[in-house]
């Protein structure tokens, strides 16, 4: 459990001064904001809870919005907020001039906002703050829609529906887009992708997936809503992905198209390796490259 650390990095740099701290949560956080709460219960700090008080689906802001306000007018010294991946919270505080909200996964960034970035509230991904290896990350792919509060699969939601199979993930425009953390590449790989298709990444999601041997392949957006199309019609439509010359080829038409993929990348992806695989398979030569230039 990595919770503790983070909490205590909020505190005063007096550690006999207890502060008054604020907490606010959606539903997806609510779990978390319960063992915070007994924690700080525990420890003697004044609390404010501004809320969900219970796992019934509610929307982020209107909780978010209430604690922003609270530390900016002084009623609170500082907060600790959760939702479900962190960043919804994080944004709607960090829209109040007086806030200063830092998404925190481990404890060394939460160090690093309270010391660099004077962060007055803490903000944790309450699904995922435990998780901080890739074991079960796939599980928890697109979790909001695929899964209802109680964890039951949605039935309509298509991972859950199984007349579609198969390892590439053809997603929409800007896929990725306020999905930075490693963790979203860990996802889809854990649920057993090796392909994402799409007409835009973005740019760090697009490189977390490659460094996660899991290749993103972006086609126009003619291409893609072709691809829809055929898709929807057959949901067994077959797509080649054709790594080594670069094409992918929706075969219910036969169309094709070029994608482009760094070199580095290619080799990584077409020989099973990661950054560091890559490294030790070329120990000899960077040991070579050291001696040479001490």
């Amino acid at each position: 459990m990595i919770l503790i650390p983070l909490i205590i990095t909020i505190k005063s740099n007096n550690p006999m001064e207890k502060r008054i701290i604020g907490v606010a949560t959606d539903h997806a956080g609510f779990p978390l904001k319960q063992f915070v709460l007994q924690y700080l219960e525990e420890k003697g700090y004044e609390i404010k809870d501004f809320g969900t008080w219970s796992d019934k689906s509610v929307d982020y802001p209107d909780f978010a919005h209430p604690l922003a306000d609270a530390i900016e007018n002084g009623t609170v010294d500082c907060g600790i907020a959760m939702c479900g991946s962190g960043e919804g919270m994080a944004m709607t505080l960090n829209k109040h001039h007086g806030v200063r909200a830092g998404l925190c996964w481990n404890v060394e960034i939460a160090h690093l906002v309270r010391q660099h970035n004077d962060a007055n509230c803490l903000v944790m991904p309450g699904r995922f703050i435990k998780a901080i290896d890739k074991e079960g990350m796939g599980d928890n792919l697109f979790r909001d829609w695929r899964y209802n509060a109680d964890g039951t699969p949605k039935p309509d939601f298509v991972m859950n529906d199984p007349s579609y199979s198969g390892v590439i993930l053809v997603a929409g425009k800007n896929f990725g887009s306020g999905s930075s953390r490693e963790h979203a590449a860990w996802a889809i790989a854990g649920a057993g992708f090796r392909v994402v298709i799409s007409s835009f990444f973005a740019d760090i999601h697009k490189n977390n997936e490659l460094n996660n041997l899991v290749l993103p392949v972006v086609v126009s957006e003619e291409f893609l809503k072709e691809l829809f199309e055929s898709i929807d019609k057959d949901h067994k439509t077959e797509v080649k992905v054709d790594l080594p010359n670069q094409t992918v080829t929706n075969l219910a038409t036969g169309k094709s198209e070029h994608f482009e993929i760094n070199g580095y990348k290619k080799h990584c992806l077409e020989n099973g390796l990661d950054d560091v695989d890559f490294l030790v398979q070329n120990r000899d030569k960077v040991e070579a490259w050291e001696a040479k230039n001490k």
